[in-house]
């Protein structure tokens, strides 16, 4: 008899196959729900719209369109696409800019009873001619695991 599992040793291999198989489906699992929760971690309900607003341009401008994306609220989603579609637009005027930009600042912010807005000023990387965007946000509504945050709903330029 093995005293660590109390079994027979022709059953110990079973043993330490099935202890090998729960371990993989653990490390599966915790990989699933990691790429689940990368989200929620992103913002929380107590994070300023400002800050979601500065979290997106940091991702734009690292030409992280995933982390953008994810900032993104379900309204928007909808009207966007999934991940790929959001890229591309993203990637085609009047946004281009935005990817790779110098620098970005928040000139000036609105907030109203079911939204916020804000205007943002960016200079691209390929030329010193600033271009403003209109940033709206609202907390989200939908119960998951950004319920309360505040999300991006649009972003539009300010000609």
């Amino acid at each position: 008899k093995n005293p660590a599992c109390n079994c027979q040793k022709k059953d110990s291999s079973t043993h330490i196959m099935t202890i090998c198989r729960l371990r993989v489906l653990v490390v599966f699992l915790c990989v699933c729900l990691s790429q689940y929760l990368v989200g929620a971690l992103l913002v929380y309900h107590t994070d300023p719209p400002e800050f979601v607003v500065r979290r997106q341009l940091e991702a734009l401008r690292t030409d992280d369109t995933q982390t953008a994306y994810q900032l993104a609220s379900p309204s928007n989603k909808e009207v966007t696409g999934p991940h790929q579609k959001f890229a591309e637009l993203v990637r085609a005027d009047p946004f281009t800019p935005l990817i790779k930009h110098d620098k970005a600042d928040i000139l000036m912010t609105m907030e109203y009873t079911k939204f916020w807005r804000c205007l943002v000023r960016v200079w691209p990387e390929d030329t010193k001619i600033p271009k403003d965007y209109v940033y709206q946000l609202s907390r989200s509504k939908r119960d998951d695991l950004y319920f309360g945050c505040w999300l991006v709903d649009a972003v539009y330029p300010n000609d």
